[in-house]
This record gives structure tokens, sequence and C-alpha cells, in this order.
């Protein structure tokens, strides 16, 4: 299971891409555009938090990621991704994966989870409603999904 993702991070590392693969990765730029255009088209109330927050603190995409025409400041890849709880500080603002598999239906048993989100739902039961609060939240992955986050806030 490999991830593309954009968000802002202005703390302890420099806008960019973060495996440092600029210079192997000829279609970077293109890619980055693409990925912007597709928010733009499909989910374009994602696309301008993006760019809001990078236009507030003054941060912008490298040249070797295209500079406006990449979603944001910052883009991980990863392979195989599989890291344990952790806090970025330096999370500003919004951000966006997409989960892409070599070969489609292959990956089996991966998840995002949120350890430490807490949800609540009100369910009926002998016509009361009751408050149940869960902590946690899991999401499958396979080809294609998408997961958008509040870095400030998760």
């Amino acid at each position: 299971m490999n991830l593309i993702g954009f968000n802002l991070n202005v703390g302890q590392r420099a806008p960019g891409v973060i495996t440092n693969i600029t210079g192997k990765f000829k279609g970077l730029k293109r890619m980055c555009r693409s990925f912007s255009n597709s928010l733009e088209w499909k989910m374009p109330m994602v696309l301008q938090p993006l760019k809001s927050v990078e236009s507030a603190v003054k941060v912008y995409p490298p040249v070797a990621m295209g500079y406006h025409g990449a979603p944001t400041a910052t883009c991980d890849f990863s392979v195989n991704l599989g890291n344990a709880s952790h806090y970025d500080p330096g999370d500003v603002g919004p951000g966006v994966a997409v989960w892409a598999e070599k070969i489609k239906g292959d990956a089996k048993n991966w998840f995002f989870v949120l350890p430490n989100v807490l949800s609540s739902e009100v369910i009926q039961w002998q016509r009361k409603e009751y408050l149940r609060s869960r902590k946690g939240i899991s999401i499958r992955l396979s080809n294609g999904v998408c997961i958008l986050w509040n870095g400030k806030v998760i």
C-alpha cells in the first residue's frame, strides 16, 4: 500500500518532498499538478483551505513540485507505511492523503487509525435515546481511498 499525502507543516522540516526524491522522481511536478487538478474537480472544498492556510503563513511549494501548481508545500510519499501513533506539532491545517495499491485488491488488512479521537452517536433503544461514546477511529484502506484531516486538531 502506497501513500501520497499533502499537508502544510511549518515545524522542523522544510517544505518540499519529505522522502527527498526530488531529483530522482522526474514526474513530481506533473503528479503534483494532476493531484491538485483532481482535488479542484472532485473535491473543491478541500483545495481552498489548503491554499488559504499556505497564504496565511506565507509558505509555498518549491519549484520542484510545480510551485503554485502543487496542492501544498509539503508532499509525503510512503511505501508500506506503518508508523506508531504520533503528534506533529508543525501541522498547521488541513491534510489530504490518497492510498494506492500496485496491484488493485492486493493489500489486505490495512487501516488508517486515529486512536485518540473521541466520537459519539445517538442510539435509540426501547423508545429512549442514549448517547454512546467511542474512542478511536479506524478506516479500512484500499486503492483510491482519500482521507482528509485537520492537522491542527488531530
